[in-house]
């Protein structure tokens, strides 16, 4: 299908996409430079803590001393902290933990491949959807492929390995599921999203205007997977329970985040699973909206659920304010309502964000510009945003924050949009 575009394309679109896609090439080498000369730090930590799933020490705080086997060495740990740098949750330490009979430098490049395969489903589903128009494919390719693909925000994830790209492919897929509109589909729409859920628990806060609009079929396959799940989540109850207190930590809700634990001198072996790189990184100026917390770093005694109070009471007026254009269920706007619950939710735990947060974007942004009636208005703001979110021309942390508060009003203003047009039809 991309080739009959290609060949059918008018001579000028037939050059724009040429120049995405070498760009993208070039994205690719530097992807693969990445991978080789950076260790993948945030997977090697969650790699060692799905290893760990299957023995007698917990993901979350186990310590590695000399006499341990070597694949359980994470040479980023702290040992100044009661806890590990394993931040994942169960969950998705299992969904890991399909990798892990690999060597790491075997696992590092798989991961790397998945990462594209997972972001080109995305590009793939969302560019040869029905009823697409050229330039709707057009807005798709440079959006995407530039701001994304081919800036920091793509390596910043490739460089540490890092596991966001999954989320917004859960996304689409829910997406493609609930457009199909059959019962099965919808079906499975609700046993994908409670594998979401189960992989990262505030991915129930994306499901709210799906559940809102009860369907049988949708709340059945949520059921009955979810059943499961719950079940295997009541038998590893110590594992969540340990999740959870490790996150408190992390969070620094819990105020022992320095426990009984002295600096030990951990002499680590100077070749890991065959690997010299493992503490190698590069660091990557880019960052979106900072948490909530950010603005509350002089006051640590806040309590936790002050938090929760903040993000159900934004989410409570955001969805009162759709409340109508839910109850029409058209697949793109709850989508994209479901997505402003999700990320905002992420600026309520109270930690800080990271710049590979933002390739969550990738996926309502491009459905937006997948929409033929997406005015020019719309696409030059998302535009905009993108730029000041990878700093570009040049890099203010505050234009930056302000380039991500840019994009949630894009999706709400797009959110709004999309009804109207669909309701009118």
């Amino acid at each position: 299908m991309l080739k009959k575009w290609f060949l059918l394309a008018a001579e000028s679109d037939k050059l724009a996409i040429a120049i995405v896609f070498f760009l993208v090439t070039i994205s690719i080498a530097q992807s693969i430079s990445y991978t080789v000369h950076s260790g993948g730090t945030d997977l090697r930590t969650r790699i060692v803590g799905a290893r760990l799933l299957y023995t007698n020490e917990s993901p979350y705080f186990y310590k590695w001393h000399p006499g341990d086997p070597e694949r359980f060495i994470d040479p980023n740990n702290n040992y100044l902290t009661a806890v590990n740098g394993v931040t994942a949750s169960p969950g998705f330490l299992y969904f890991q933990s399909v990798l892990t009979w690999m060597s790491y430098p075997h696992i590092r490049i798989i991961w790397t491949i998945f990462q594209y395969v997972s972001c080109f489903s995305i590009f793939w589903l969302l560019l040869f959807k029905k009823d697409i128009k050229d330039l709707n494919r057009l807005y798709i390719l440079f959006i995407g492929g530039v701001f994304f693909l081919c800036s920091d925000i793509w390596f910043f994830n490739i460089e540490r390995g890092q596991a966001y790209i999954v989320f917004p492919l859960f996304m689409c897929l829910i997406y493609q599921l609930q457009s199909i509109k059959t019962p099965w589909s919808i079906y499975m729409a609700g046993v994908l999203l409670a594998i979401a859920i189960y992989c990262r628990p505030n991915f129930i806060f994306f499901g709210l205007p799906l559940l809102l609009n009860f369907n049988k079929h949708f709340a059945l396959g949520l059921l009955s997977m979810g059943l499961i799940l719950l079940i295997h989540a009541f038998i590893k109850m110590d594992l969540w329970r340990d999740y959870f207190q490790a996150i408190s930590f992390h969070t620094v809700i819990n105020n022992e985040t320095v426990a009984s634990f002295h600096q030990h001198d951990i002499i680590y072996p100077s070749i890991i699973e065959g690997s010299k790189n493992l503490t190698t990184y590069k660091s990557f100026n880019v960052i979106g909206l900072p948490s909530v917390r950010w603005f509350f770093i002089r006051y640590p005694l806040i309590p936790e659920y002050m938090y929760l109070l903040l993000y159900a009471i934004t989410a409570s007026v955001i969805i009162i304010f759709f409340k109508k254009i839910i109850k029409k269920n058209n697949p793109p706007s709850v989508i994209l309502i479901g997505f402003i619950l999700y990320i905002i939710s992420e600026y309520f735990v109270p930690s800080q964000r990271s710049g590979y947060n933002l390739i969550q974007w990738i996926f309502p942004i491009i459905l937006i510009v997948s929409n033929k009636e997406v005015s020019k208005i719309q696409v030059i703001l998302i535009t905009i945003a993108c730029c000041l979110l990878i700093g570009f021309p040049f890099t203010v942390r505050m234009l930056q924050a302000g380039g991500e508060a840019l994009l949630i009003f894009c999706v709400i203003d797009n959110a709004r949009t999309i009804s109207r047009q669909r309701f009118k039809a």
